[in-house]
């Protein structure tokens, strides 16, 4: 939870720039700087926590309270880190000095790394602060290079990484003049390119992953033939299985990726195969099995998707009330942000509901596929002291161990109790079914009113191509050629502020100052949002 909400979130809040208070205040230098303190703060804040919690509570033997503390330290940081950053991004308009300042708007990818490079470096330095706790925690070996090395492929590469990826396909595609031509014309096509680019990240993410962990195939010997004979007996189907190796950092996991058998891995860390039995290391694998014979991998597709769609809806529904013409600039994009952020908050917490549900169906069905359930409550205890964890300790996504083991003995004691827990996931999967058939009705509905009419569709079409050849001829210094094609589009298009911005700019070109401040003040009353249309507005009203 501590690295995936911090990055998930940091991105949202990436991607809901460019807004903030009005009038515009910009000043390069000041960014910067909040740029620089802003790890600093955070890393400060968690070391000098950590410390706290070292001082009160290290050798007094309560290892769970401890552990406890750490994770409130841990937490303060991170708020502190996400609290900086919106200000950062909203007050001091980080993304537009990495875009414009520093001229990245233009470079693939990096343009997006340069806006959140303040909030990783905010989090490497929560990782650092933590590395002298996790390393006695754990009694790894580990140096702290190796400690951050782990936890950047760990993290970074896992969630950020795909991320990064999927919003770069997504911003590439969208700039291909025949896709771009299309959305245009028909907006809900957007939405299709996001999910086709989103299903091309699931399939073939595996691959990458490997790569980015340094996953090894797992060599020859009884252990392979031990869980390749569990592999055939359950049929299950993979490309292969794989050793994470994590120095001496003594993690002790395993997990299993991919939505098709000749893309899917299953991992384990090298900690886990050496501390393990054969059995244990078996029965491991039949959790991960169970996860794939239970559909949690699709089921976990469709709710990323189900979000996407369900967003969709949202807009449709709620967008027309929360329009700058009933809130203003700032109120609507700052209702906007927090209806965005209260779902994406809701949905965060239903994914760790439904995540602990499956985690234990998959618990009862590695105990089931080697059929010794003690073997199996053996293998999570050991799995819990090497990662320093108090077997009463919850998380995000897990029971605690203590409750798994109860739940595993208590399924393997009684038919009455297995069934009904089995019967507890099931209703988690027809809801998330539910969920996804009542998102993609909902989207249906937005995409079909939201396209409009044919003639709408057509002049959307036309007044972007004659905006487009406008900014062509605009840059190229043809002011008369990029008048007459913006104020085409004016009268395909007439309240889009972009257009209204850059056609005050082309007349302020031409020296007409006063037929350029009637369109900043008419693109003014329209509300843009973004920060290039507001500072030249703010420049032509002032001049």
């Amino acid at each position: 939870m501590f690295e995936f909400l911090p990055l998930v979130l940091t991105l949202v809040l990436a991607d809901l720039y460019p807004f903030g208070f009005e009038p515009v205040f910009f000043d390069p230098w000041l960014t910067a700087a909040g740029a620089l303190a802003l790890p600093l703060l955070a890393g400060g804040l968690a070391r000098s926590r950590f410390r706290a919690a070292e001082t009160r509570l290290m050798g007094h033997g309560d290892g769970a309270r401890f552990v406890a503390e750490c994770q409130r330290a841990g937490l303060a940081g991170r708020i502190v880190l996400l609290l900086g950053y919106v200000a950062l991004v909203f007050l001091l308009h980080w993304p537009y000095f990495a875009g414009q300042v520093l001229g990245l708007s233009c470079i693939p990818l990096f343009d997006r790394t340069a806006v959140i490079a303040p909030a990783l470096a905010g989090l490497f330095a929560l990782w650092i602060a933590g590395y002298p706790l996790d390393r006695r925690l754990r009694r790894s070996t580990w140096t702290l290079g190796e400690y951050l090395d782990f936890r950047a492929r760990a993290s970074l590469g896992t969630i950020l990484l795909p991320i990064l990826f999927m919003s770069s396909a997504i911003d590439a595609l969208m700039r291909m003049p025949a896709i771009e031509r299309s959305i245009a014309a028909w907006p809900s096509l957007e939405w299709a390119v996001v999910a086709a680019v989103v299903l091309a990240l699931y399939t073939f993410a595996p691959l990458a992953l490997r790569s980015v962990w340094r996953a090894e195939p797992l060599p020859a010997g009884p252990l392979r033939d031990r869980l390749e004979e569990v592999r055939r007996r359950a049929g299950f189907r993979c490309r292969d299985l794989l050793v994470w190796r994590s120095g001496g950092g003594r993690i002790a996991n395993a997990l299993v990726i991919g939505l098709v058998g000749p893309l899917r891995y299953v991992v384990f860390t090298d900690a886990l195969l050496e501390q393990l039995s054969e059995e244990e290391v078996a029965s491991v694998l039949g959790h991960e099995i169970g996860h794939v014979k239970h559909h949690h991998l699709p089921l976990y597709f469709g709710f990323s998707l189900s979000l996407i769609l369900f967003l969709v809806w949202v807009d449709f529904a709620v967008g027309p009330w929360l329009s700058p013409a009933r809130l203003g600039t700032w109120g609507s994009e700052a209702a906007g942000g927090a209806l965005l952020i209260a779902v994406l908050g809701s949905v965060f917490f239903l994914f760790g509901f439904v995540s602990r549900r499956f985690e234990r169906q998959a618990d009862l069905h590695g105990a089931a596929l080697t059929a010794d359930p003690i073997g199996f409550a053996g293998a999570l205890e050991k799995i819990a002291a090497l990662n320093g964890m108090p077997r009463a300790a919850g998380s995000w996504r897990y029971f605690s161990i203590e409750q798994r083991v109860h739940d595993v003995l208590a399924a393997a004691a009684s038919p009455q109790v297995h069934d009904r827990m089995q019967a507890s996931a099931r209703h988690v999967a027809l809801g998330l079914v539910a969920f996804y058939v009542l998102s993609l009705g909902g989207a249906l509905q937005a995409a079909a009113e939201g396209n409009g009419e044919k003639r709408d569709r057509l002049r959307r079409y036309r007044a972007l191509e004659f905006a487009r050849r406008a900014e062509e001829h605009f840059e190229e210094g043809k002011l008369d050629l990029a008048r007459a094609e913006i104020e085409a589009a004016l009268v395909e298009h007439d309240d889009r502020a972009v257009y209204l911005v850059l056609y005050g700019e082309i007349l302020r070109g031409l020296g007409e100052r006063d037929a350029a401040r009637a369109a900043y003040r008419q693109a003014r009353a329209l509300g843009p949002s973004g920060l290039w249309e507001r500072l030249r507005i703010q420049r032509g009203l002032t001049e």
